[in-house]
This record gives structure tokens, sequence and C-alpha cells, in this order.
């Protein structure tokens, strides 16, 4: 009897372990998954050409609506990553090789802000003429048509774009964040270099004004220090109560010298990403359904 007791006792701390096995991705078989779904929904023309996204991109400026109340999903961080990756996408641009008859995917990043499928990425990842057709994919697998883009910032790097559905499931949205502070702690899962669903943590630590050129603006920008690199772009960055405080933007190197024009010693990685303010600027309504002032495209 008690040795059966200790066997009992012994299983009981192992069930928690047990029941909280991680799941191994298989980037190869998540990307084959978008190409071939993509593919499908091409076929049975439930896709978008290109050329009209496109045109969309540059022509629409703000979205006439509020943008999605805010939320609480988790509280200091505690099961984030759990809590959110089904808002967060894979966004490909479906594209022919020439050499082949297959279509090939050009994974980004993007994340989902409403149940009704409004979602946001950058600018940079949506424009483009290379693509025939642009979708997403959900962490659960599900692939959809990205139908149009609605709104769209260039200097910002922002397009607010809608889903397709393919079924009457709702999507699962993350909430956007109305304020953020130097030293918050941030959680980035993104999609660097083909790794799907890549977490990585750091802190807030600046917010300052980037310059694109000399004759143009200055933008808003959010540095953080949690890693992401290409294919990151238009990734959600959360802070700890599962909100977006920020998306991937852009990265820039700092090394120490060079050598014969060629950068060596490598000392600091920027991760310069777009705040809030900016993802909500594409809304021409604000919180409270009154119109915000506008937003102009420099």
């Amino acid at each position: 009897m008690r040795h059966a007791l200790a066997l009992l006792f012994c299983l009981s701390l192992l069930a928690p372990a047990l029941a909280q096995a991680p799941a191994y991705l298989d980037d190869v078989a998540i990307k084959q998954a978008i190409e071939r779904q993509g593919a499908a929904l091409i076929e049975a023309g439930h896709t978008v050409e290109n050329a009209t996204l496109q045109e969309q991109l540059k022509e629409r400026r703000t979205y006439d609506a509020a943008p999605p109340a805010a939320g609480v999903l988790v509280e200091g961080g505690q099961g984030l990553y759990d809590a959110v990756d089904d808002g967060v996408l894979v966004v490909a641009g479906l594209y022919l090789c020439g050499k082949c008859e297959k279509f090939h995917a050009n994974c980004a990043s993007g994340f989902v802000i409403s149940e009704d499928g409004l979602a946001m990425t950058n600018h940079h990842v949506v424009e483009g003429t290379q693509n025939s057709t642009m979708v997403a994919m959900t962490r659960s697998g599900r692939v959809v048509p990205i139908l149009e883009v609605l709104a769209s910032n260039e200097a910002d790097d922002t397009a607010l774009i809608r889903l397709g559905k393919i079924d009457d499931q709702p999507f699962k949205p993350v909430p956007l964040a109305r304020s953020a502070a130097v030293g918050d702690r941030v959680h980035a899962i993104t999609h660097p270099d083909g790794r799907f669903y890549f977490y990585a943590s750091g802190e807030i630590s600046r917010f300052f004004l980037q310059r694109r050129a000399r004759n143009q603006p200055p933008v808003k920008r959010i540095g953080i220090t949690a890693d992401y690199a290409k294919g990151s772009s238009g990734g959600p960055i959360f802070n700890d109560a599962g909100q977006v405080v920020a998306m991937v933007c852009s990265t820039s190197s700092v090394y120490y010298n060079q050598d014969n024009g060629d950068p060596r010693n490598l000392q600091l990685v920027f991760h310069d990403c777009v705040p809030y303010e900016s993802i909500l600027a594409l809304f021409a309504k604000d919180d409270a359904g009154k119109p915000r002032q506008a937003n102009a495209q420099p």
C-alpha cells in the first residue's frame, strides 16, 4: 500500500510536466502549408490580385472607424505566449519564380486586432509588385486571403489590412495599448528568417524621432532591446498585459570601425519599432468615436 501511494504521488508530480509538454514547430512544414493552402485559395478564386492591393496601399490613408477597445489578456506577463500566439500572423506574399509552376511564399509578420479580421503589418511588407497576391496564416495553421488594404502610412510604415474568412470561426485578436514608458518590459513574437513564432523579451529603451531624409519630417519610433531580424517586419511587441505597444519596423547596426569600406567589430544592433500611437492614427476616429485630427502623409 505504501509503495502504491508513493507511486501515485510521483505520478501527480509528473502530470503537470506531461500536460505542459512543448509543441515543436516544423518551420519547413509551416512554409509549405502556406504555399500549398495559398495556391488552393488562388485556384478557387478567393484571393485579391496584388495590383489591387498596391492601388489601395497608395490611396487609402485612414479607416473611417474607431480602433478596437483596449483590453488586458494576462497579468505580469504570465502565460503571455499562449494567450496571444494565435493573434500573431505569418503575412506572406505569394509569387511565381519563373522556373517552376509552384507558388512560393515570402514571409513576414503581422497581428490580428479584431474578431472580424482587421490586422496590422508594415507598409513595406505589403508594398511591391513581385507578388501575385497576399495571404496570412494564424498560429493554428489557418491560411486566409488578404482582401484589402484599409489604410496605410508610408512614413510611419503602417498598413491596416482586412483578412478574408474561410469558415465561421472568428479570429483571435490582440489588444492595442494606449500607453507605454521607458523601462517597460516587452515581448516580441515574430518570424525572423523563417524561424516561425520566435519569442524574445527585453525592455523599451527609448522613444525618439527618426529622420528618413533631410527634406522630410521625422516620424515617431520606439527602441526596444528584444531581438528580431528580417522576417520579423510587422510583428507585434507586447507589454506584460498582452497589449501591443509597438510593431517591428527596422534594425540598424553599430560597428566600431571599417576595413577597406567593410564594417568590422559589431558593437550594437538597434531595434526600432512603430509606436502604438502611429497604429491608432490609421483610424479616423478616436476611442470616443470622435473624428481624429488628420494624419497627414508626408
